[in-house]
């Protein structure tokens, strides 16, 4: 495995590879978790004591299979009811699989081992998983909010942690308040000021009050991230 990673380090530097594949690549040997949506009291109850839960298979994300853990997303509705928290707290591993048939439906039921709960709770602050989402055990212990699990690429991870190095008052504005709904980042928001990146154009922009007063190469942030760092800071804190 070792000697695998060097090879696709060295054909990185030569340029053959794009920027983002050693991260792509390295989050498909990453462990997978399925992230799934609680809107019931009842079923939450009995998924919490019973360690099973069963979906819809027509509903399930693509590579579901692939998934190790188990994580439930409480909805604030619940939460309320049975005094737990609104979003991803409890995780389990997966122990078996069955595929069982009610009323001509099919359903996954995965059997749980023993619960684990994260550092923190990730929050919703405006999103909602609707449906359910296939997501990295890393990228969930590393979160704190909802939007940060849309994250899938280099960029997003050092553009997001390279801004929370600024302040701590930093949102994610998707396309749409459904994570898994969701199909793109369309700004990192901080205060008056946001901040965006295009991969067309290889370019990042800076706005204050929908203005762009900055544009910074995306190459830049990917080479030289000190640099793109110390332009941000002096923009955000206005600096000479």
């Amino acid at each position: 495995m070792q000697s695998s990673a060097l090879l696709f380090c060295h054909t990185q530097e030569e340029g053959i590879l794009p920027c983002w594949t050693i991260s792509h690549w390295e989050s498909k040997l990453e462990d997978k978790v399925l992230v799934a949506p609680v809107n019931n009291p009842d079923w939450y109850t009995a998924i919490k004591q019973q360690l099973k839960l069963q979906i819809k298979s027509s509903i399930l994300k693509k590579d579901w299979e692939k998934t190790k853990f188990i994580a439930l997303y409480v909805t604030q509705d619940v939460a309320e009811i049975v005094g737990a928290e609104n979003g991803i707290r409890y995780y389990s591993e997966i122990d078996q699989v069955n595929i069982i048939t009610q009323k001509d439906t099919a359903f996954v039921q995965f059997q749980l081992k023993a619960w684990h709960t994260l550092r923190q709770t990730i929050r919703p602050v405006g999103y909602r998983i609707q449906s359910n989402l296939v997501k990295t055990m890393n990228l969930l212990k590393q979160s704190e909010e909802l939007p940060e699990l849309f994250m899938k690429f280099g960029e997003d991870k050092k553009l997001w942690r390279m801004l929370r190095r600024l302040t701590s008052n930093v949102s994610i504005n998707l396309d749409s308040n459904l994570l898994d709904k969701a199909t793109k980042i369309q700004t990192y928001q901080i205060g008056f000021y946001s901040v965006d990146y295009d991969i067309a154009s290889g370019e990042i922009h800076v706005s204050h009050d929908d203005e762009v007063i900055e544009t910074i190469p995306l190459e830049q942030l990917r080479n030289e991230p000190t640099i793109v760092f110390k332009r941000l800071k002096d923009i955000v804190y206005q600096t000479s």
